[in-house]
């Protein structure tokens, strides 16, 4: 039995809402125009010369760094936990980038820690998590803790997708195979209205020990079985607005995808369920809720991220900035070595 659902806000006081990210980053530099003067003015002010090429490498530094691709542009919010104390409780801690207020949490008997366990998952050349992790123990909770990538909820219609690395331990640490069902978390789209039972929620490990996606009462499964100590890629999409009821129809979630698998009907790693008229009533951030029948088993999760594609928060990429600076640097080079001739 679970305990009363107890409501958990989000404290509209505690932070000044974000200013709204800018997709496009321009920037526009003009080269001076050569001097027909053999004395050019470069080689006669060496160090208005220094002083240009600081301006320009500059100006390539800020478009490496801040220049974002298609993918990272529609990424909302991450955290990686990684700027928290090991062994301090999430509630209250305010990292990570893009979220609209700290962490909250509900009265309840779970457990939600910030630990130093390394989870981490590879996909092609990028690995998820790593440093800090966020465990979750102790018991059932419908609250147990929230948070917001925005003031209010988004009844826009936009689809959302969010992410995250999981792994699952016993109650000693050493348990392997197939872990026991109902020894899950479930992440739910907060909207309007919050309701633990009924929004559209992603379950880790659900009664059948299979990775779940739910709208209202219905729920359809993953075939691939959890196992304990096994590190695992989830991913979530809130889709199929209804304007009339103004709420997400639909819940689709996916088991270590590729990322190609957007679109695939593989039962061992999509499952997909939609309700008529019923789901989260628009879209202010995401809550968790625990429900452990063993509470000595732990769920630990790492790289959560929300975004408005796929590409967001399945396809990371890593060398964008560092490919950015090295053609910087390589054009800074060029224009010295075209100026000496």
């Amino acid at each position: 039995m679970e305990p009363e659902a107890v409501g958990v806000s989000f404290p509209l006081t505690a932070l000044q809402p974000r200013p709204t990210p800018n997709p496009k980053y321009t920037m526009t530099h003009t080269l001076p125009q050569n001097n027909t003067d053999s004395s050019s003015s470069s080689s006669r002010f060496p160090l208005l010369k220094s002083r240009w090429m600081g301006g320009a490498l500059a100006a390539l530094l800020m478009v490496a760094f801040q220049a974002p691709t298609e993918s990272s542009a529609s990424l909302v919010a991450i955290d990686d936990f990684n700027s928290y104390v090991a062994g301090s409780d999430v509630g209250g801690q305010n990292g990570g980038t893009g979220w609209a207020y700290a962490w909250t949490v509900g009265s309840g008997i779970d457990v939600h820690q910030v630990s130093s366990k390394a989870v981490t998952y590879t996909l092609g050349d990028f690995t998820y998590g790593g440093g800090n992790s966020l465990m979750f123990t102790g018991g059932s909770t419908q609250n147990s803790t929230q948070r917001a990538t925005f003031t209010s909820a988004d009844q826009s219609g936009q689809t959302y997708y969010s992410s995250f690395v999981f792994t699952i331990e016993g109650p000693t640490g050493e348990e392997t195979g197939t872990a026991t069902g109902n020894n899950t978390i479930s992440m739910l789209a907060k909207g309007n209205n919050f309701s633990a039972t009924t929004d559209n929620a992603l379950f880790v490990n659900g009664a059948n020990s299979k990775t779940q996606a739910r709208n209202s009462d219905q729920l359809a499964s993953v075939d691939t079985l959890i196992q304990y100590g096994v590190t695992y890629l989830a991913v979530v999409r809130y889709s199929g607005w209804d304007a009339t009821a103004g709420v997400y129809e639909t819940t689709t979630v996916w088991l270590n995808p590729t990322t190609t698998d957007e679109n695939t009907s593989d039962a061992a790693i999509v499952a997909s369920v939609t309700t008529d008229n019923a789901g989260s009533e628009g879209f202010q951030g995401l809550a968790f809720r625990t429900y452990f029948t063993n509470s000595a088993n732990k769920v630990y999760i790492d790289d959560l991220r929300v975004g408005t594609s796929w590409d967001s928060v399945v396809i990371p990429e890593p060398g964008t900035w560092a490919f950015g600076l090295s053609a910087g640097v390589l054009a800074i080079a060029l224009l010295r070595r075209r100026r000496r001739s």
